[in-house]
Parts: structure tokens; sequence; C-alpha cells
């Protein structure tokens, strides 16, 4: 299938293309998370979302793995076990303050969360069960996965959690759900396996194969650990949720799906992304970026640039150079350069504006952008326009 505006291919499961930003037509929509800490689909949308069911196998790694037999221990032991490694994420963004949760995974102080909790943040905290309070540094984020590390060294001597086989995972299975709902810390929630193999996007996020559960995700969920009651094993990672009359339905990233990358970033932080890896991240950044400018959020927008970019460029300036805009659109991106660190992405961008008298003015442009790491996060380094067309006016 082939974008109706770029003529790039598409995947079938694709919401959007990834080179122009311009929707499917023919997928349902689907309503974004809760403010960037937690998310609600649809009921109509859900049912098309559950319908597509997609299949594969995870990579195992390294990190600390669950026992085989069942714990000796109660349901309320194993969450006193278990709730200590429990912490609760705050990201300090451009917009405000997002909440979310998340959960030590080894030994060196080292969190899971979701990306989109800690999206375009400028400070991350997180916060633990007895009330202590740490700055985080992030290790690295998969937005496409929805899955993003921090690195607190004060929870080094912190009791990671374990983590399961989520291949293992049975419809009936009994979960408990730990998090920071609304941002009641230390909420645990009781609930059971109710589907698998759920597959749905909510850009830039593309979740494949995730366990629905019966327990709710509500805001500040997001990022907590899904464990096994017969064991305190993480078995997923809460992520999205449905709420309307006939219940609550929650999702969570099989935990298999985050191991690699969740080694990846313990032993060597950012280095987990090849050049290949951050091509497509660089692509994906770039459209987001572009759908916010369209979207008129412009704080989202300039919270993707770089440190230095919003230093040189402060916020009011920007969103100013966008009071005319009336659409901006993205095609022919092509890879410039390419390494470990940074990738240089040329593209074209058609950019339609008002005039005082009320035309529409177009002007296309050719535009480069650099991309690289900034503690661990993917941002906008630079960009310059490197050709421009006469621009023309439509009535």
């Amino acid at each position: 299938m082939r974008c109706g505006r770029c003529r790039s291919e598409i995947e079938e499961w694709a919401n959007y293309c990834r080179f122009c930003g311009t929707p499917v037509p023919r997928r349902p929509n689907v309503r974004r998370r809760w403010p960037a800490y937690a998310m609600v689909l649809g009921s109509a949308a859900l049912a098309a979302a559950v319908a597509g069911l997609a299949w594969r196998k995870h990579p195992q790694s390294s990190l600390p793995v669950a026992p085989t037999a069942l714990s000796t221990q109660s349901l309320p032991a194993i969450i006193q076990r278990d709730l200590p490694a429990v912490v609760s994420v705050t990201a300090e963004t451009a917009q405000g303050a997002d909440q979310g949760s998340g959960f030590v995974y080894d030994r060196r102080g080292d969190i899971l969360t979701n990306a989109h909790v800690v999206a375009g943040a400028s400070q991350i905290w997180v916060g633990t069960s007895n009330g202590r309070r740490y700055p985080a540094t992030l290790l690295g984020e998969n937005p496409t996965q929805d899955l993003a590390a921090l690195r607190v060294p004060a929870l080094a001597s912190t009791r990671p959690l374990p983590l399961a086989d989520s291949s293992q995972v049975e419809l009936g299975d009994s979960v408990v759900a730990f998090g920071s709902p609304l941002g009641l810390r230390n909420t645990v929630t009781e609930g059971t396996i109710s589907g698998l193999h759920r597959s749905f996007s909510i850009p830039p996020a593309v979740y494949r194969d995730l366990l629905q559960i019966s327990a709710p995700v509500a805001p500040g969920n997001s990022g907590g650990p899904l464990v096994l009651a017969a064991s305190g094993a993480v078995v997923g990672i809460e992520t999205a949720g449905v709420v309307n009359l006939s219940g609550n339905i929650g999702f969570a990233i099989p935990i298999n799906q985050a191991k690699p990358l969740a080694a990846a970033w313990a032993s060597a932080p950012n280095a987990a992304a090849s050049s290949e890896g951050l091509v497509a991240e660089s692509e994906a950044l770039l459209t987001r970026f572009y759908q916010a400018i369209n979207a008129r959020q412009y704080a989202q927008a300039w919270g993707l640039l770089g440190e230095r970019w919003r230093h040189d460029l402060p916020y009011a300036t920007f969103a100013a150079g966008f009071e005319h805009t009336v659409k901006d659109s993205l095609s022919q991106v092509a890879v410039v350069h390419a390494d470990a660190k940074t990738v240089l992405l040329s593209f074209q961008l058609v950019a339609q504006s008002q005039t005082p008298s009320g035309q529409v003015q177009v002007t296309t442009y050719r535009m480069q952008y650099q991309f690289g790491l900034e503690q661990g996060r993917l941002v906008i380094l630079s960009g310059k326009a490197v050709a421009q067309s006469p621009p023309t006016s439509q009535p």
C-alpha cells in the first residue's frame, strides 16, 4: 500500500505515513493517551485494534530471570516484597509535569518505564515507596516500542524485580498491576490476563502482541510493572487503558519485548541504537515535529529541539515564526549521513502560509535537519533550508 500524498510504501498496520505524516484514511480514529502519561482508546477503535493479531518470537536477555517454580509466599507478602522496587516517575516538560510509573530491573538502579511518560522531559524525577525523591538520567528511549530506561544510582541497592517469560502467559493468569494512578503512590490492583496478541498503533508508538488485562490502567499507571500473582515476577509493562460503561480494560507490553533493549541500555547507555535504528527514530521524530506544528502544538514541537537550538531560539520567537502557517507537508525524505550518534536527513517541505490579504502562499523548500542524542534522548540538533522555489499564491 502506498501513501496517497507522497507515494511512499506504508505498512499495513500504520495509521500515518512515516515520511510525510499523512493519515491513512482506511484506519479508524484512535484517541490519544491521557495527556503525556497514560492512554485511552475509544471503544470503537478498540474493536478494530484488537481484531488484528500479530505473532512473533522475542529474544531473551541476561537480565534477572524469575524462577519457574511458584512462590510459596502469600499475595500480600509478594506485594510487600516487590513494592520497594516500584517508583513513580515525574517528567518536567515545557508544558508542565507529566506523571507515570516504573520499576527497578537491575542492580545498577536502572528503571524501565514507557517512552511516552518521559517524552520531551528536561528533568526527570523518581519517587520511591517510602517517599524519597531522586533525579534520574535517561539511559535510552524507543518511542516506536514505547519503552524507556532511566538510571538512579541511589537505587543500586534496591532489589530488582525478577522478569518472567511472557511467552508462557496464558489466558486467565492472575496478575497484579503496580503504579501511581492519579499520583496515588503504592497502588496495586488485581486482575487477570483477559486477552493475548492485541495490536494497534498510537503514533509514534506501534504496539504488537500486547497483553490485555482486566486490571484498569489509569493515568499515572503507565510504565508500571504488571506482575504474576503466583510469583511476583514482571510479565509486562502497563501502557494503555480503555474506560467505558462496560468496565475497564488495560494493556501491557510483554516483558520479553523490553528485555533486549533493557539489557543493552544498562550495559552501554544509548549504544543500543545502530545507525539504522537511529535513522528510523530520526524519521519518526521529524514526522512528530511537523505533526505538532500542523496541530499548533508549538510547545511540544519546540521541546523536540536540542538544548543549544532552544537556547538560541526562545519559545516565543519559535511560535511566532508559525503564526501564519496553514500547513506544512513533508515528502522525499532521504538520508544524507548516518552513524551511531547522528543522522542528517534531507527532505522536501511544502509550506502553506496565509498572507495579510487572505491568500494562501505556497513555498517549496529543500531542508536538511540533523538529529542526535542529548542525555540519552533523540532531538533535532539543527535545521536549515538548502534550496527554495519561488512562492506561488492560491485564492
